[in-house]
């Protein structure tokens, strides 16, 4: 049965025809089950400098509003959004949210588990939806777990944090300055997450941040989605130098979508798409080097373009993926997956990797040869080509360093087929191919 009812337009504005008898007859009908509630937040002016007005007098609601905190006993999820709307004004269609405040402030809701955080692209909305959460934020979610934000950092206030233990947040379209460094501030506060999903499509990271590092021993899965992102500065490695002070002590699980057909210099290194390195390559800091020191499980995702999930016939090659084969030593299972032809590689055969480049230790730290846990490798791709030079390499590092015996398998899917070779047939299966 459904749980939730649209009250917005194609344009993301709410309808002027909503109709709260009907909606009430549409949750008498849900009898008695739990609710997903959806709340709206419209800013509609702005300041003689063009900044959006972060007085509460100025922020309104639509008119489902006041029914949905009605019946707030019965969410299961509730999901706050702030739009800015140039044709919202006070009137009828839009009440001012200052008219449901002692209602909304109040709120007792103790089947909420998931709570939802999002603001359209306009970055002046995240000062706004902060101040907003701080000033009017009290309600009553003894079970509340999972928290999503989008285009926001905002959190619920320090006496919520330690209730969740799930967390996703994701960016679309924004330019970054200093939201890397809170993003890292936001976790380390919270010390009760086990699970984070981070996600940043189409974004513009503006800033090199200068952080020192921020240990998160509570998160065990951590997810990374990058695509169609850039950089406005010129700043050698600047993914890895964004994110390198985050450290996950217990992390055990890691998942990293991204696009092989980014060309930007965020992502891209001498011919080498180098966004996968950069989430897991060594940290360069005393101590903590390895950002995943427990880690056991590595699944990559590399996602097509929209439109696009082939090459095209004259296309220009993609770029190869660097994944050095010891750069994660506790690494137990990998799999990567994807539905492009490409080359994944060992090392940066031919590059610029002089210690003179002031950031290039990085990439020849993660190329040592060490011995690694690895067990299984899962490779779900069109062609094979592309990797068993990888899994030549990988076979002879872990045969130099006497860590052969603890490889298990290599699995290779194509056309939803699945081949296994044990370890002691991958040498020969390399040769055939």
């Amino acid at each position: 049965m459904w749980r939730c009812l649209p009250v917005l337009s194609r344009k993301g504005l709410s309808t002027s025809h909503v109709d709260t008898q009907f909606i009430e007859a549409c949750v008498e009908r849900s009898r008695g089950l739990p609710l997903d509630g959806f709340l709206y937040f419209y800013v509609a002016l702005r300041d003689p400098d063009g900044h959006l007005k972060s007085d509460p007098a100025e922020i309104f609601v639509n008119g489902a509003f006041e029914t949905t905190l009605l019946h707030c006993a019965r969410w299961r999820s509730c999901s706050w959004k702030f739009i800015y709307g140039d044709d919202v004004g006070f009137n009828a269609v839009y009440p001012p949210f200052l008219d449901f405040r002692k209602l909304f402030v109040t709120i007792d809701a103790p089947l909420l588990e998931e709570l939802s955080f999002g603001a359209s692209q306009d970055l002046d909305l995240l000062g706004i939806f902060s101040s907003f959460v701080i000033a009017h934020f009290a309600w009553n979610i003894s079970k509340l777990r999972a928290l999503t934000t989008i285009n926001s950092l905002s959190v619920p206030p320090f006496k919520y944090r330690a209730l969740l233990h799930s967390l996703t947040v994701n960016f679309h379209r924004v330019e970054f300055s200093y939201q890397v460094d809170s993003l890292r501030s936001r976790l380390q506060e919270m010390r009760s997450l086990t699970m984070v999903e981070l996600s940043f499509i189409d974004c513009c990271f503006e800033n090199a941040s200068f952080f020192s590092l921020a240990e998160m021993p509570s998160i065990t899965t951590l997810g990374i989605t990058l695509l169609a992102c850039t950089q406005s500065l010129t700043f050698s490695h600047l993914l890895w130098h964004e994110f390198r002070t985050f450290y996950f002590p217990n992390l055990v699980e890691l998942h990293i979508t991204l696009d092989i057909e980014d060309s930007d210099e965020l992502v891209l290194w001498d011919g080498y798409n180098v966004a996968l390195y950069s989430f897991i390559a060594p940290s360069m800091i005393d101590g903590h080097e390895h950002r995943y020191p427990s880690l056991e499980t590595l699944v990559v995702t590399v996602q097509p373009r929209m439109g696009n999930p082939f090459p095209q016939s004259g296309q220009a090659p993609l770029p190869k993926l660097l994944l050095p084969c010891c750069c994660i030593p506790s690494l137990k299972h990998l799999r990567i997956r994807s539905t492009q032809c490409w080359v994944l590689s060992d090392s940066i055969v031919g590059g610029d990797v002089s210690l003179e480049h002031p950031t290039a230790t990085f990439i020849e730290r993660g190329e040592q040869v060490v011995a690694i846990n690895l067990q299984t490798a899962t490779f779900e791709v069109p062609r094979i080509d592309g990797i068993v030079p990888w899994v030549r390499k990988l076979t002879s590092k872990m045969q130099d360093t006497g860590c052969w015996d603890r490889f298990s398998k290599l699995t290779v899917v194509q056309s939803g087929e699945a081949v296994v070779i044990p370890r002691d047939e991958i040498e020969r299966w390399c040769e055939t191919k």
